[in-house]
């Protein structure tokens, strides 16, 4: 392989390896793993949701999110609620330790950011995004 055909496999995934370690040893001293992380970074921007909703915009399996809430609820970062218009449904919400753990997961998760694309110019970054949000969705 060579060119495009490698750039998968020779820059994303381990680039994605990489960010996923260092994200990983910055969220430790706080108790949270990066799929925690990413489920209460996406309530605390977006709000209460179904289980099915984080599966879906995080792009992971049903399963995987229910092993991850089940964590995350033992850990008292979310509570999970009876939907009031539907019975069956159950909705999944920070709790006041979540909210307040995220604000300290999010300057964590920051610092690596900025680690990560020091001295990276502003129209490089926003090229780099392009290409990776057109690969993401062909890969959909």
């Amino acid at each position: 392989m060579s060119g495009e055909q490698d750039f998968l496999t020779r820059i994303v995934l381990p680039a994605a390896r990489i960010a996923t370690r260092e994200i990983a040893a910055a969220l430790a001293p706080l108790g949270l793993a990066p799929a925690q992380f990413a489920m209460l970074d996406l309530m605390g921007r977006d709000g209460d949701m179904r289980p099915a909703q984080i599966a879906r915009r995080l792009d992971i399996e049903t399963s995987t999110t229910t092993n991850t809430l089940n964590r995350t609820e033992r850990d008292g970062w979310i509570e999970r609620k009876t939907d009031p218009n539907n019975s069956r449904m159950v909705i999944i919400s920070l709790s006041p330790k979540g909210r307040a753990i995220l604000t300290d997961a999010r300057m964590a998760v920051q610092i690596i950011e900025v680690k990560a694309l020091h001295g990276t110019d502003e129209a490089d970054l926003a090229k780099a995004r392009a290409i990776l949000t057109s690969v993401m969705a062909k890969l959909k």
